[in-house]
């Protein structure tokens, strides 16, 4: 049985999850193992596109520890009987269809940034920021005094992302767009966002 039959439709009905991005499902460790496994043991038939999108999210959120993440990364990070089944395109392939059913809107500049914005419904990448919690404590500090109108305007500002370290500035873009999202989802005023 899939993951998300199992756990995400026990404490929600589809139309709760229709739309939402996959920090907003409020997983825990524990559902993340359970998913983890879940994949680990599918093939290619049985696989729930839906459990291959939170995937996605989960482990940009849980697993991203700098660098350059890809279709690889996540999909290495499963392991078990499915990488003799699928390869990392596939696993993508399947994630596109899962969010495709639960209503993600891609995001498209010039082109249809598909792994970004399933990389993006995870949120922030926890894990990454909590490694490097002093550099990002600067750089949203400066954020916040900038008062930038967008991802770009920070992304300019060489002295303010030069505050992070080089893995944190090579996911600089991604990082900055959630952050503007989320400041302005809680009422962040930024100036013209």
């Amino acid at each position: 049985m899939s993951f998300f039959n199992s756990h995400m439709l026990k404490n929600a009905d589809l139309h709760d999850l229709f739309g939402f991005p996959v920090w907003k499902f409020g997983l825990t460790n524990e559902d993340l193992l359970t998913l983890k496994e879940t994949l680990a043991q599918s093939n290619y038939h049985n696989i729930d596109p839906r459990d291959a999108y939170i995937y996605y999210g989960e482990c940009w959120k849980n697993e991203c520890d700098g660098g350059f993440p890809s279709e690889k990364v996540v999909f290495d990070s499963i392991g078990g009987i499915l990488k003799k089944d699928i390869d990392e395109m596939e696993f993508h392939q399947l994630a596109r269809k899962g969010a495709q059913l639960l209503g993600v809107k891609w995001i498209v500049q010039g082109r249809t940034e598909y792994f970004r914005t399933l990389l993006m419904q995870g949120g922030l990448p926890l894990k990454h920021i909590s490694q490097n919690y002093n550099y990002y404590l600067r750089f949203l500090s400066g954020a916040l005094h900038f008062q930038p109108d967008s991802a770009e305007d920070l992304s300019d500002n060489c002295d303010l992302v030069k505050t992070l370290t080089q893995s944190s500035q090579n996911l600089i873009h991604t990082i900055l767009i959630l952050l503007l999202r989320i400041g302005s989802s809680i009422g962040y005023k930024f100036n013209n966002i």
